[in-house]
């Protein structure tokens, strides 16, 4: 693999000093077709890694569920469950997990905020 130094420097040498192709693989002591490949390409390639699962992906719905049920239930008691069906992660996922979904699963809270401007209701006992 070519390093993004290697990469600057084919680029410089090509585009501004007008060097052929052949010097600079050469000069470089690469292939002559990587610094055309490195000459065509618009951006550096980048490296893109495949998302890694969790350790939560088959609880999933069971903790869907239970959050369903109880929308309350804390995280520690969560993993006292799920360890009943082999769960072997930590508190800490959970609870991150479990504080981004709970509000999912609450109900709103119903109030009606009130206001009033100083002197425009009494109350008297």
């Amino acid at each position: 693999m070519i390093s993004v130094a290697d990469r600057a420097d084919i680029r410089r040498l090509f585009y501004a000093e007008h060097v052929s192709k052949r010097k600079i693989a050469k000069r470089l002591g690469v292939l002559r077709d990587t610094v055309s490949a490195v000459i065509a390409a618009a951006q550096p390639p980048k490296y893109e890694r495949e998302p890694r699962g969790s350790k939560l992906d088959p609880y999933q719905t069971n903790i869907q569920a239970l959050l369903k049920e109880t929308p309350d239930l804390s995280a520690v008691r969560l993993q006292e469950i799920l360890e009943g069906e082999d769960y072997q992660g930590k508190i800490s996922i959970l609870k991150q997990h479990v504080q981004q979904v709970r509000p999912q699963f609450k109900p709103p809270e119903a109030f009606l905020r009130m206001t009033y401007a100083p002197g425009e209701y009494g109350q008297v006992d």
